[in-house]
């Protein structure tokens, strides 16, 4: 996870709401995918991955901004959901 001087956290769009839209996103691809090929077991495993790889990349990128944006970062995570809105 790389944070340039020029990057600034949006909060604006999807990220009003969530904090990395673009997992989520991925996230209902894959198991939409899985659901749509009937692959229970594919869905599953799908699910178990993407939550162990997520859980770590989210965890390194938070700190990361949070490292960068300081107080401004923690006021915006407290606002916000990590994945899913209204669970997590």
């Amino acid at each position: 996870v790389v944070i340039q001087e020029t990057h600034q956290r949006m909060q604006s769009g999807p990220c009003a709401w969530l904090r990395h839209p673009s997992e989520t996103g991925a996230d209902l691809a894959t198991l939409g995918r899985a659901r749509l090929r009937q692959a229970w077991w594919g869905l599953l495993f799908s699910a178990l991955i993407m939550l162990v790889v997520y859980h770590r990349r989210i965890a390194a990128e938070e700190q990361a901004l949070s490292e960068r944006f300081g107080a401004a970062d923690a006021d915006y995570q407290h606002k916000t959901y990590r994945l899913l809105p209204g669970i997590w």
